[in-house]
C-alpha cells in the first residue's frame, strides 16, 4: 500500500471519532511547515539534556570515529563483554580493533551477543532519541536482541524534532517510498502492566547508552 493510501485510510478511520474541526484538519492533508533548524550547538545541548532525563542512559562523547571506537572497546573490556553485534560502516567492522571480540554473523550468534554496537542514522534533540533505519548492513535484530546496546551517533546527524526527521526521510527516499522500518529508540525498552508495575527490557535492550561523535 502506498504512503498516500495508507495515510488516507488512517484519516478516514480517525475522522469517525474526531470533532468536526479535527476531521477538517485531517482531510486537508497538509504537511506542517517547519521553521529554521536551531544551531548545532543548541541541538547537542538539548540532546544531552533530554538523554540525561532518561532511565539509566549514559552518554559517551568522542571527538571522532577513531576515538569513538577506542572508547567503546575500553568499555567492552572493562565489562568483560566477549561477544557483540556490530552494525554500521563508520564503526568499521573489519577494523583490527574488534579482533578481541566475537562478532555476530547470523540470528543465532546475535541472540548470544552480550552487547550491540549500532551506528544510528539520526538523533532527535527534542526527545533524546536515536533513529535507526533498517538495512541489510544494519538489521533490526542487532539493536533488539542484545541485552545492552551502544548507539553511536555523529553530531552532524542530530535533528531538532520528529517533523524534521520526516522531512529528511522524504528527502532521502522520495515521497511514497519511505523505508520499510524506522525505529525511534528513547532509552531502554519499558512496559507496565495494569497495576503500573514497570518492567525494563521486555521488547528490546534493558540497558542503552549513546556514543556522541563530534
Amino acid at each position: 500500500m502506498e504512503e498516500t493510501q495508507f495515510l488516507a485510510k488512517i484519516r478516514g478511520a480517525l475522522s469517525q471519532y474526531s470533532t468536526l474541526e479535527e476531521a477538517r484538519v485531517l482531510a486537508e492533508n497538509k504537511t506542517p511547515t517547519l521553521g529554521p533548524s536551531p544551531p548545532l550547538e543548541e541541538k547537542i545541548l538539548r540532546f544531552i539534556q533530554e538523554v540525561g532525563e532518561l532511565h539509566n542512559v549514559q552518554i559517551i562523547q568522542a571527538r571522532d570515529w577513531t576515538e569513538a571506537r577506542e572508547k567503546i572497546t575500553q568499555v567492552l573490556t572493562k565489562r568483560e563483554i566477549r561477544a557483540i553485534a556490530l552494525a554500521g560502516k563508520d564503526l568499521e567492522p573489519q577494523n583490527p580493533i574488534w579482533s578481541k571480540w566475537t562478532l555476530a554473523k547470523d540470528l543465532e550468534s546475535v541472540e548470544k551477543a552480550q552487547a550491540g554496537i549500532i551506528q544510528a542514522d539520526f538523533g532527535l534533540a527534542e526527545t533524546g532519541s536515536v533513529v535507526l533505519i533498517a538495512s541489510p548492513e544494519k538489521p533490526r535484530i542487532a539493536s533488539l536482541l542484545p541485552p545492552v546496546c551502544y548507539f553511536v551517533l555523529p553530531v552532524s546527524a542530530l535533528l531538532d524534532s520528529m517533523g524534521r526527521l520526516m522531512e529528511e526521510l522524504r528527502s532521502l527516499h522520495g515521497k511514497g517510498a519511505m523505508p520499510a522500518v524506522v525505529n525511534v529508540v528513547t532509552g531502554p525498552s519499558r512496559t507496565a502492566d495494569i497495576e503500573l508495575s514497570l518492567t525494563v527490557g521486555v521488547h528490546g535492550p534493558g540497558e542503552v547508552h549513546v556514543v556522541l561523535v563530534g
